[in-house]
């Protein structure tokens, strides 16, 4: 099979997927498909024409998009996510209203880090809020797939002006790293131009198995085993964590992910702490990862994939011993 007509067959299988009944429906010519997260998001960047501008985004976000957006030079706003995956609406509505932000980052529904999902009242003040004060909407939909519940009920796009609509997701995060393919849905001209220039090249076999499992229906079953194990996993680990460390750190028991967002009491080196749990089965990421304005320096994702339980709990009670450790001071969060 050509790689065109291979492209063209996932095209399709994506924009049949995210056709919703009553909504204004997708084509393939709106699905625009990269090798990578990072790539695709350069180009669709360049496309857009937003070298240089503002964008506002939720708080705390995904590292790797972050990295892109400061190295396409653009300025970064932070909304922070409280623990229930709301946001402050005043706040977001000062920053719009300042007329100089172009593009907003949102989640479609699950939200990490934190693993929160937002509430379908959120997102039609959301909705609302950008019919007063149109932008890009740059929908994260790249880790909706690991919310733990079989249906999201509402997606952030289900309320908003499709025609400053732009969905980005993964395949990756849908089945695995054997696909680490990355997409977006938008109707600019624009972008057809843009990523026609850029020409990636993807294997075509690849992306034929992967529109025909869409269509026999296998990601969804794959997606409902995997929602099941990241569900069992993570209560298992904020069981130990609860257990051994709950006068040490807190934590809201995530809604979806394969990590658990958590915010030291102690003041400690966050830095010293992801040392020490390299090369365990619970490592952790530094929260300021995932901020560009200095937030969350108390804070750290553990991430555990499932290794044998015995294992687990050497790991948390390592943490436990680290945290008790004396550190020097750091500086108060903003959140």
């Amino acid at each position: 099979m050509s790689p065109c007509s291979a492209g063209a067959r996932l095209r399709e299988a994506l924009a049949a997927r995210y056709t919703r009944t009553g909504s204004r429906p997708w084509k393939p010519e709106h699905v625009h498909l990269g090798p990578d997260v990072q790539a695709l998001l350069e180009t669709l960047l360049g496309a857009l024409a937003l070298q240089g501008s503002t964008v506002l985004v939720a708080s705390p976000c995904c590292w790797r998009l972050l990295q892109v957006l400061q190295r396409f030079g653009l300025q970064v706003l932070e909304v922070p996510l409280d623990h229930h995956g709301g946001f402050d609406l005043g706040s977001l509505a000062r920053l719009l209203g300042q007329g100089t932000v172009r593009m907003l980052i949102m989640p479609s529904c699950l939200g990490l880090p934190g693993g929160r999902m937002m509430s379908p009242h959120d997102q039609q003040q959301l909705a609302q809020l950008l019919a007063r004060h149109p932008v890009w909407l740059l929908e994260n939909d790249l880790d909706s797939e690991r919310r733990f519940t079989p249906s999201p009920g509402t997606h952030l796009r289900d309320w908003v002006d499709q025609r400053w609509l732009l969905v980005l997701g993964s395949l990756e995060a849908t089945v695995g790293a054997e696909a680490p393919y990355a997409y977006v849905l938008g109707r600019h001209p624009a972008m057809g131009e843009a990523f026609a220039r850029r020409a990636y090249q993807l294997p075509p076999l690849r992306q034929q198995a992967l529109a025909q499992m869409f269509a026999k229906g296998e990601i969804d079953e794959h997606l409902n085993r995997q929602r099941a194990v990241l569900a069992r996993r993570m209560r298992q680990l904020c069981h130990q964590l609860q257990a051994h460390l709950g006068g040490q750190l807190e934590f809201a028991v995530p809604e979806g992910g394969h990590a658990v967002w958590v915010r030291l009491l102690d003041p400690v080196s966050v830095d010293r702490v992801a040392t020490a749990m390299a090369g365990t089965v619970l490592p952790a990421l530094a929260g300021a990862q995932f901020s560009a304005q200095g937030r969350y320096q108390h804070h750290l994702l553990l991430t555990w994939t499932g290794e044998g339980a015995d294992a687990l709990r050497e790991a948390v009670c390592k943490l436990g011993e680290t945290l008790a450790q004396p550190g020097g001071r750091q500086a108060d969060d903003d959140v």
